[in-house]
């Protein structure tokens, strides 16, 4: 019985929802100490791929594993960037993260033709997608401050970059089997972020408050990861599924701004923008 992608994406996107909310907690828990937040992510991550590789016994070529360790690298700097950006503003950084996807779904069409892939309901379900990501991003709080700050824009611009970068990537080894992609890519992960605590001269070492956060949030890193792998492999076209991802990165930043960490907003035009949403995802979807 062959499994369609579709199956794959309301679990994808909630692992995404949750791992977005915990990596706020996480930012604003540990604050300069971020760097040392994201290593033990990365290496709890690593150590449940190692044995959950040990238990399939998957294999793969040592250039593939190399290749998705050195991505994971990479991502570990993209990280680093995603939290000093979102240790600002949850919210304000869902102006940008839709832009990730917007990378990956660009760098598809060219690199891999997945253009013929889109047919008119897809079409017009990634116009509204990106018509909401526009009226979400124009969403004010109360005091309405400017978004666009020169001590983290360079962040975000970085983040964007290498999270656009890693997801088409992804794709491309979509023929490497889940568990040696998890394993490969949170070693690298690991030794990235390593690289970024010694060179950050930081302890290695975290308290309780601080791991009750970490450990959740690595489970979200690895469904989330696992699961993006799984819908790629069912033959899910990047274009269609980075663009129902990056109408959650938009929409989830603003409703947790707003319901849990105190930000106020537009509540007509965040339901008017949440219904867009729903039918775009129901036009991509079906």
């Amino acid at each position: 019985m062959v499994i369609p992608w579709q199956i794959v994406i309301p679990f994808l996107l909630i692992s995404n929802a949750a791992n977005l909310i915990l990596a706020k907690i996480m930012a604003d828990r540990m604050k300069e100490r971020i760097p040392v937040g994201i290593f033990y992510q990365a290496l709890f991550c690593a150590i449940s791929a190692a044995i959950f590789i040990s238990i399939t016994k998957e294999s793969a070529a040592m250039w593939a594993i190399f290749a998705i360790a050195g991505i994971g690298f990479a991502n570990a700097i993209g990280n680093y960037a995603q939290f000093h950006a979102m240790a600002l503003s949850l919210s304000r950084i869902g102006l940008y993260l839709p832009l990730v996807n917007v990378l990956a779904v660009m760098l598809a069409v060219i690199f891999i033709g997945e253009f013929k892939y889109l047919t008119l309901s897809h079409a017009m379900g990634i116009v509204l997608c990106l018509a909401s990501m526009y009226l979400f991003a124009r969403v004010k709080g109360e005091g309405g401050e400017e978004t666009n700050r020169k001590d983290w824009i360079v962040w975000v611009v970085l983040m964007i970059v290498i999270f656009g970068s890693s997801a088409f990537l992804l794709k491309w080894f979509s023929f490497v089997p889940p568990s040696v992609v998890l394993f490969a890519w949170f070693v690298g992960g690991t030794l990235g972020s390593f690289v970024i605590v010694k060179l950050k001269n930081e302890r290695i070492k975290v308290n309780r408050q601080e791991s009750i956060v970490i450990v959740p949030l690595s489970f979200t890193n690895i469904a989330a990861l696992g699961l993006l792998v799984w819908a790629f492999q069912l033959n899910g076209p990047v274009s269609l599924v980075s663009t129902l991802q990056g109408w959650v990165f938009t929409i989830i930043p603003i409703l947790a701004g707003w319901l849990l960490f105190g930000e106020a907003y537009d509540l007509w035009r965040c339901r008017f923008v949440f219904i867009m949403g729903l039918i775009e995802a129901f036009l991509i979807l079906f």
